[in-house]
């Protein structure tokens, strides 16, 4: 319930309004699930307020560390690969590689999925080098390819070619 009405109030109230709501919810004493979490990030890097985003991001993992759940690393990836294209979109690269190196360092292992949110923002901005960087570094770490990483590459290809050629 309350991650539906973070994300409803997010997108007709916005962040400040959604932050008020999370603050209620913390005052009578919910914890908020994972889905709520990802709610508020959502809610809040689509306002590109990625610090305030990553400081609920660490309230997370650290609510995690408490009390982790068996689910719990595919969610906290899926979160993961959320603040990583965050930070992407706001071109804050270092940042997006600090959150993978923890993830190789505490878990939960970036998978394809990670790994294509770098490749996305790379063939966006035409920086084929750094494409290649990661493709190589999915291959290295034994990840097998998906769909959209092909359907990436193949965007990437067509905006070299001319599309006549291809």
């Amino acid at each position: 319930v309350w991650a539906a009405l973070i994300q409803s109030a997010g997108a007709t109230q916005g962040a400040g309004y959604v932050l008020n709501i999370w603050k209620l919810m913390l005052s009578e004493g919910i914890t908020p699930p994972i889905a709520t979490y990802r709610g508020l990030l959502n809610v809040l890097l689509a306002e590109r307020r990625t610090d305030d985003a990553q400081a609920k991001f660490e309230e997370l993992l650290e609510a995690v560390k408490r009390d982790p759940s068996p689910d719990t690393d595919a969610s906290i990836e899926s979160m993961y690969n959320m603040m990583i294209n965050g930070f992407l979109v706001r071109n804050r690269r270092d940042d997006a590689y600090s959150l993978l190196e923890r993830m190789k360092r505490e878990g939960p292992t970036p998978t394809v999925t990670t790994y294509n949110t770098f490749m996305a923002h790379y063939q966006k901005y035409q920086d084929f080098k750094a494409l290649s960087t990661v493709l190589k570094t999915i291959s290295s770490e034994g990840l097998k390819a998906d769909a959209f990483t092909f359907s990436t590459l193949l965007c990437a290809l067509l905006q070299v070619l001319n599309r006549d050629e291809a």
